[in-house]
């Protein structure tokens, strides 16, 4: 899994499944969000939606997850 916000604090962003986007979300604080994720994904916690235990399944069988800053925001 792979959730480098390359330094950037505040933005919108997209996670992806084998490239192809399966969410967007905004953030003020991207790492922390990014950090939120992955442990939700790694955890397929259906508590905090729907989608991690179908992300952890893809994970676990080898597809690649990633998030993608789509932009930043000053």
């Amino acid at each position: 899994m792979i959730f480098d916000t390359k330094g950037k604090e505040i933005g919108i962003y997209a996670i992806c499944i084998d490239g192809k986007i399966a969410y967007i979300g905004q953030s003020k604080q991207l790492p922390v969000r990014a950090q939120t994720h992955e442990r939700n994904i790694r955890k397929g916690d259906s508590c905090e939606g729907n989608w991690y235990p179908l992300a952890k399944q893809f994970y676990e069988h080898g597809h690649s997850i990633e998030l993608k800053i789509l932009e930043e925001v000053e």
